[in-house]
């Protein structure tokens, strides 16, 4: 697990200098794409009832 922890911990400040060097750069964000599954973003999908 600790393996784990420092694998994300590396990329997390990977991810900051980046984004540190964009900011400062002057670069916009870059666009995001999102993918939604059909029904399920447009509220198509609902809770399960729970048999209590």
């Amino acid at each position: 697990m600790l393996a784990l922890d420092r694998q994300i911990a590396m990329e997390d400040a990977e991810d900051a200098r980046r984004e540190h060097r964009r900011l400062k750069a002057g670069l916009p964000e870059a666009p995001r794409v999102i993918t939604v599954f059909e029904g399920f973003a447009e509220g198509g999908a609902t809770p399960r009832e729970r048999n209590n």
